[in-house]
C-alpha cells in the first residue's frame, strides 16, 4: 500500500508540489515553476497558494482569534472568496492580454 502511494505521488508531478506548498510556501511556489504546464495554470496555482497562506499562517490566525468572538470558519470562508476572486481576475486578465 505504501509503495502504491509513493508511485502515485511520483507519477503525478503536481501532488508533491501541493504538499510542499501546504507546509512551506516559499519552496512550494518555487517548485511550481518547474511543473510541465502552462504559464496560466502556474500563475493560478501561485495566486491560490498565496491567498490561502499555508497551514502555518492559518493555524496562527486560528490561535489568535480563539480569544475573540470571530469564528475561524468565517475567516476561512473569506480566504476561499479571496481565492475565487483572485483566480478569476488572473484568468480574466490573461484573456485580455493574450
Amino acid at each position: 500500500m505504501q509503495n502504491l502511494f509513493l508511485h502515485i505521488l511520483i507519477s503525478i508531478p503536481i501532488l508533491p508540489v501541493l504538499l510542499m506548498v501546504f507546509f512551506d510556501m516559499t519552496k512550494g511556489i518555487q517548485s511550481i515553476s518547474i511543473l510541465p504546464c502552462s504559464i496560466l495554470f502556474k500563475s493560478i496555482l501561485v495566486i491560490t497558494f498565496i491567498c490561502f497562506g499555508g497551514i502555518n499562517v492559518n493555524m496562527q490566525v486560528a490561535s489568535i482569534i480563539s480569544d475573540t468572538n470571530i469564528e475561524y470558519k468565517n475567516f476561512l470562508l473569506g480566504r476561499i472568496c479571496q481565492i475565487a476572486l483572485a483566480t478569476g481576475i488572473t484568468y480574466f486578465l490573461s484573456i485580455i492580454v493574450s
